[in-house]
């Protein structure tokens, strides 16, 4: 599952993850992506910190509640560099966070 505002970026990058044998769920705002995650049950989703309506680390916590105890690897992709954002997206439940 991949979540971001950005289009072009993000059916850029379901195109090359498709392209190496991935099948892939691309989604340009949260709220479609979270009615969409109970049904697909992804095995990683790569969410956008800075989407509308709400944020990538309120997506994430909504996720992992609608997928209970089914695995999701969560993976932040964003702008935003700090260590305090770093920091934010672990505690947020994020295991990777790429800049």
């Amino acid at each position: 599952m991949l979540v971001d505002d950005n289009p072009d970026a993000v059916d850029a990058l379901g195109m090359l993850l498709e392209l190496d044998g991935h099948q892939v769920a691309v989604f340009h705002d949260p709220v479609t992506a979270l009615a969409a995650a109970e049904r697909l049950r992804p095995e990683i989703a790569i969410v956008d910190i800075g989407l509308p309506v709400m944020s990538g680390y309120e997506l994430a916590a909504r996720i992992r509640s609608v997928l209970g105890d089914a695995p999701c690897r969560l993976v932040a992709l964003t702008g935003y560099g700090q260590d305090a954002d770093r920091a934010r997206s672990k505690a947020a439940g994020f295991e990777q966070h790429f800049v």
